[in-house]
């Protein structure tokens, strides 16, 4: 069976191989496999949202949680501050993640602006908005209004890498304004999840 892009076929053999408690094996051209019974290889490839699709091995995503404590929509702070929105998030077999957010921003003074923040924290918090926010910076956005109250675009897009598979991990949302006035925001489209945390 080939694999998917989506996850190389020797990382799930081994983690397979880990989860029953088997070792690894090679055929004669050198192909890593797992030798089990068909229920324990069912249940090992369901506990790791792993799925066969036309043939070939593939990893479903597995998706952060999305949480909130007392979110607030605006700050006068120009130092960082916990927006109250988190993501809770326990990689399975990968330790890649993809992070997006996708929010307007503006602030009510002409000329100021806003930051946009994402921070990755170590286990499953939940910080309350509007508290000083402390963490790993892992990925900013930022905006200047030309004029007071215009609306602006904040998307964040990167890799989470180095995580360890089975840990527990939170990354959240911070904000302040730039140097003054008033920096509002809102999710760029409340139809649809405009934070999250999806495994790769």
């Amino acid at each position: 069976m080939a694999a998917t892009s989506e996850q190389p076929f020797a990382e799930i053999v081994q983690k397979v191989a880990d989860l029953i408690g088997v070792k690894v094996r090679e055929d004669e051209n050198g192909v890593s496999y797992v030798q089990a019974d068909a229920g324990t290889m069912l249940a090992a490839f369901t506990a790791l949202n792993v799925k066969l699709i036309a043939g070939a091995l593939s990893a479903s995503g597995n998706k952060g949680t999305l949480v909130n404590n007392t979110p607030i929509t605006s700050t006068t702070s120009t130092g960082h501050v916990y927006v109250g929105y988190s993501v809770q998030f326990s990689p399975k077999v990968s330790s890649t993640a993809l992070v997006l957010a996708n929010y307007t921003g503006s602030n009510n003074t002409a000329g100021d602006g806003g930051f946009l923040g994402i921070l990755q924290l170590n286990n499953l918090v939940n910080p309350a908005g509007g508290n000083a926010a402390a963490g790993l910076e892992f990925l900013t956005a930022n905006l200047v209004s030309a004029a007071g109250g215009n609306a602006y675009d904040l998307t964040l897009a990167g890799l989470a890498t180095g995580l360890t598979p089975g840990n527990n991990y939170t990354f959240s949302l911070t904000c302040n304004a730039v140097t003054g006035g008033t920096f509002s925001f809102a999710p760029a489209n409340s139809n649809f999840s405009t934070f999250a945390v999806i495994e790769l």
